[in-house]
């Protein structure tokens, strides 16, 4: 194959030089081409055709390193875009290796079915099942769910945690209010027939006197939180101190239909009607029995 490329361009060579002896020499405007003797123009031929043929030949090299390092820097990333997650393994031996992923998996080549378009997705998370609740998220929110808790964060700062129980009996807002305003205990107390008259509470400071204050600024705000027009419980909005950052709390708790729920959201900046209204909104999403809840203040 090498003797055959040989030849033809030997050929191309000869060809060339014949032709350019044998029509004179044609002005191109170029003076170094045209001081040339026909011999010199064939050899320069020879050098423009190798030199092309090398240039393409690296050019078509660097073009697949290129192509290579971007699926490489592409494959499974962490959450920072600049962090790739497949590297050399450290022995020596060249191979590649996936490392740990992070908040997310992308493929050095993407797993997609030709001809398909993105559905349309609700964002609505149902937890503990008829008798649970539903919540309707905004495409702003990530989240995930580990057994009965709901993690959820934004961008913007916000992080978040739902938790969904059973409750047995009727609504006590007496069990409600002591998470927030804590209790002086008391111990359990019995009758003769070993029935409990007297439940045991534990001793407890309560919500918001154990959530950090934020020096100078307000108490908070008091809520009640309500489902089909019935009182069912309570929220706080408390200023906090986050890594010695202002920050905004809040927690919840309530429970109807046998489904009890508690909540806490926080972000570290100062009260912020956006953030606020992102919150307000993911929590009022909740449901029971396809039944918000609602929150006054």
């Amino acid at each position: 194959m090498k003797f055959r490329k040989i030849v033809a361009m030997t050929l191309v060579v000869v060809m060339s030089a014949t032709l350019l002896a044998g029509c004179g020499k044609a002005k191109t405007g170029n003076a170094t081409i045209d001081k040339m003797s026909p011999q010199e123009l064939g050899e320069a031929l020879v050098r423009a055709l190798n030199e092309r043929s090398q240039y393409k030949t690296m050019s078509e090299d660097l073009q697949a390193q290129v192509d290579d390092l971007q699926k490489k820097v592409q494959g499974v990333q962490f959450a920072d875009p600049e962090f790739p997650a497949i590297d050399k393994v450290q022995d020596d031996t060249g191979r590649l290796t996936f490392k740990k992923p992070g908040d997310y998996v992308k493929l050095p080549d993407p797993l997609y079915i030709r001809g398909t378009d993105p559905a349309e997705v609700d964002n609505k998370i149902s937890m503990g099942g008829a008798r649970g609740i539903t919540l309707k998220m905004a495409p702003i929110w990530s989240y995930r769910i580990e057994g009965n808790k709901l993690w959820l964060s934004t961008v913007s700062g916000i992080y978040g945690v739902v938790v969904i129980g059973k409750l047995a009996g009727n609504l006590d807002m007496d069990k409600i209010n002591v998470l927030f305003d804590g209790s002086e205990g008391q111990p359990e107390i019995k009758d003769a027939w070993g029935n409990i008259t007297q439940p045991y509470i534990p001793k407890s400071d309560g919500i918001i006197k154990s959530v950090p204050a934020d020096p100078g600024k307000p108490a908070g705000k008091d809520g009640t939180i309500f489902w089909n027009s019935n009182k069912v419980g309570r929220q706080v909005v408390l200023h906090t101190s986050i890594e010695g950052k202002s920050g905004v709390f809040r927690a919840g708790a309530f429970a109807a239909q046998n489904a009890s729920v508690t909540y806490v959201f926080m972000y570290d900046k100062e009260m912020d009607a956006s953030l606020e209204d992102t919150i307000t909104t993911a929590i009022q999403s909740i449901s029971i029995q396809n039944i918000p809840i609602s929150i006054e203040h």
